[in-house]
């Protein structure tokens, strides 16, 4: 992409296209920066978060916020205070079939020549997707997709992009969103991007660990991820991912007995664990899944996790395994061998879990390379319930 090409803007709206397709747009304000739906009767803030059931939620296809937006007529319904210009907003909710991040770059535009800062430009240019101009006309929106890796401590990311003013005394700033966000789209496409959003997770990551100075090395985070076997543990297996976190969503669910309905490239049905009032509230597809009650959702693992009474369901989400000590954890993979199906070698931290377990080490702390063969039998040869009666395991629903 030229940079040269980085000033100009489309002649007409143009929004990203992969969004254009999903039912996730509402009306926004520009008084108040609120979404809104006028379809519902007035043009008040709307609620649009928390335990809504789906026909509760006032999220709708695209053209039909644009339509209404648009509209001499709406605004003549009732509402209160300014309203100032209409425009459409995009929800960011669970995808059930893409999965997109905002990247929120703050500070770094100069409205009156275009000029955007270089370290926000080389942001844009690493990221090669769609790019629009925020409606201050000094901030810019690149959508991704992409996710808030779960490895990082946080549902969202935001930090300094320069250490020195941009705007008057407004420090550049970038800031992601991949949940539970109103994107306030301006169709202010900038034509040297994409018109579609790229999957770059890769590149989200990578830019993560460049300017939160909090984030730990590549090592550290793959230890916090747990999702690796550490070097320490077998030096050949350095690198490697446990197929536990790569598991479908969808064969869980029908193990467990739910009554699934296809939903585009996803699944819905009735939350197995704490039900449904339409029967619809929880989505899943590939390796993630979402429950719209709560607002929470994860990968496989933690799915089983959840229908088995170890996690609630609105505790659910970044980090919420790493609540659960290593025995516990180790317990939770078991159950999900023996009664989901999981296969392949286990995650480090249920072999760790194991071995304390038997009493091969003391705890979490204590270097296991030279009992990791031994305890790897152990983990393949026990179950969940042998387990649990080595070592008494609470959950929130009591010791089990």
């Amino acid at each position: 992409m030229s940079k040269k090409k980085f000033t100009e803007i489309a002649e007409e709206p143009t929004y990203e296209e992969l969004m254009k397709s999903q039912p996730n747009w509402v009306v926004w304000s520009s008084v108040d920066k609120r979404p809104r739906a006028p379809w519902v009767g007035h043009l008040n803030p709307c609620r649009w978060n928390g335990e809504l059931d789906d026909d509760e939620r006032p999220e709708r296809p695209f053209e039909f916020a644009l339509n209404w937006a648009r509209h001499p007529g709406t605004r003549d319904l009732p509402h209160d205070g300014e309203l100032g210009e209409l425009g459409v907003a995009y929800l960011l909710p669970f995808e059930s079939e893409t999965r997109m991040l905002m990247v929120d770059l703050d500070n770094v535009r100069r409205s009156d020549t275009g000029k955007i800062h270089p370290v926000a430009l080389e942001v844009i240019t690493r990221l090669n997707s769609y790019a629009e101009v925020s409606s201050s006309g000094e901030g810019i929106h690149v959508f991704v997709q992409a996710r808030i890796p779960e490895w990082y401590p946080g549902k969202t990311f935001n930090a300094e992009l320069a250490d020195k003013p941009w705007i008057e005394n407004e420090f550049p700033k970038i800031e992601m969103y991949d949940s539970a966000r109103v994107c306030l789209t301006t169709g202010r496409h900038l034509t040297a991007t994409p018109r579609k959003a790229t999957q770059n997770q890769g590149i989200v990551e990578d830019l993560i660990r460049d300017y939160d100075q909090s984030v730990d090395t590549v090592d550290d985070i793959c230890d916090f991820e747990e999702q690796q076997t550490q070097i320490s543990y077998k030096s050949d297996e350095a690198g490697y991912r446990s197929p536990y976190f790569e598991q479908s969503t969808v064969e869980v669910l029908q193990r467990s007995g739910a009554k699934l309905k296809k939903e585009g490239t996803g699944h819905r049905c009735a939350h197995p664990a704490h039900g449904s009032r339409n029967g619809n509230n929880l989505a899943a597809e590939g390796e993630v899944w979402y429950c719209h009650r709560h607002n929470a959702g994860g990968n496989a693992l933690m799915l089983v996790a959840v229908l088995e009474g170890i996690l609630p369901c609105e505790r659910a989400g970044t980090n919420a395994l790493s609540k659960l000590d290593e025995v516990q954890f180790a317990r939770l993979c078991l159950t999900a061998r023996d009664k989901y199906g999981f296969d392949g070698k286990p995650p480090s931290r249920a072999v760790r879990g194991t071995a304390i377990a038997y009493g091969l080490v003391k705890d979490s702390k204590s270097r296991i390379r030279h009992v990791y063969a031994v305890a790897q039998k152990f983990y393949d040869s026990s179950g969940a319930d042998e387990l649990g009666r080595r070592v008494p395991i609470v959950t929130d629903g009591g010791e089990q």
